[in-house]
């Protein structure tokens, strides 16, 4: 962004692709293509999710759906910023069937693999194998 436009309001989390989610609507498809997106949350609960992180520093944070995958970049960044002492597990069982990998797609992209795991199977499957 030029000194015209302001600030980025949306540099306060270190993730360029979420900036790219919400500043521009667009994000790559799992072959590299620009693809329209939807953000899944608004800006403020993005934020709200990496707040949270940051202050109360889990080691394990796992969420139910990933759909384009916005609240796993808030999380990942505010793990990131931990210094990898945390991690994440998402449970979707439709990531790869009706997102087309674009979650999971957009956590590598972040470079945030390492603090991630998809589990493709409903939640009520996954969950107690989390125990």
């Amino acid at each position: 962004m030029n000194a015209q436009q302001g600030p980025n309001p949306y540099a306060e989390i270190p993730c360029n692709v979420l900036w790219e989610m919400y500043a521009r609507g667009t994000s790559k498809n799992p072959c590299g293509v620009e693809v329209p997106c939807q953000p899944g949350i608004p800006w403020p609960y993005a934020r709200a999710l990496y707040l949270a992180v940051t202050a109360y520093k889990p080691s394990f944070v796992h969420e139910v759906g990933m759909a384009i995958g916005t609240s796993s970049l808030a999380i990942l960044a505010g793990l990131r910023r931990l210094d990898q002492r945390g991690r994440l597990v998402s449970i979707d069982p439709c990531q790869t069937k009706d997102f087309a990998a674009q979650g999971i797609t957009n956590v590598r992209r972040a470079g945030f693999q390492d603090l991630h795991e998809l589990v493709e199977e409903y939640d009520y499957l996954a969950l107690p194998k989390l125990l």
